[in-house]
């Protein structure tokens, strides 16, 4: 896995963000502190290919913006990709153990019907998935969520968007008066 350390990369003043945040808010912050006009792209950060930052990344795409996400795993799906591997020292006494990103277990099964877990405009349901959706449950398993969320990055083309096997390390805002030049 390669590391990336973000402080010789430009982006909008402050918009390296979390996929938490709400991606219009950003836009619109970005606009407030540049005094651009609505229209004017800035690059931004996302760090994460999971639900949030896949929906992110397609709002802000959707703005105009420059985005680029971050995710250190091989794909998308965040919390929903599963992996048999576990941590070599499941007490963390070394700081050399084997990492393994995520609590998912084999059988899990949403804890949420599927009805509430869908994006607004993009329904989770089987129809919706055609061929993808291999467990029609209202409680469906991880396995199908991450189906959904790869459906949905490859429904809008996010995945050329999305810098795989990259851990942030560091991220550093630049500030709305430095130069609009990137370094990156």
């Amino acid at each position: 896995m390669r590391a990336l350390p973000l402080p010789t990369a430009r982006f909008c003043p402050s918009k390296l963000i979390s996929p938490t945040r709400a991606s219009k808010a950003t836009a619109l912050r970005c606009w407030a502190m540049t005094g651009s006009a609505p229209k004017t792209s800035c690059r931004v950060a996302v760090i994460g290919a999971g639900a949030a930052g896949l929906v992110s990344v397609r709002e802000l795409l959707r703005e105009g913006h420059h985005v680029v996400a971050f995710e250190q795993g091989p794909r998308p799906g965040g919390v929903w990709v599963y992996d048999e591997a576990t941590d070599s020292d499941l007490l963390g006494a070394h700081n050399s153990r084997r990492r393994v990103h995520g609590s998912m277990y084999r059988d899990l099964r949403t804890n949420l019907p599927r009805e509430l877990m869908g994006f607004s405009d993009v329904p989770f349901t089987s129809q919706m998935m055609g061929t993808a959706s291999t467990d029609r449950r209202r409680f469906p398993s991880h396995s199908e969520v991450l189906a959904y969320l790869n459906m949905f990055a490859e429904m809008h083309q996010l995945h050329k968007h999305i810098q795989y096997n990259t851990q942030v390390l560091q991220a550093t805002p630049i500030s709305a008066d430095s130069s609009s030049s990137s370094r990156a």
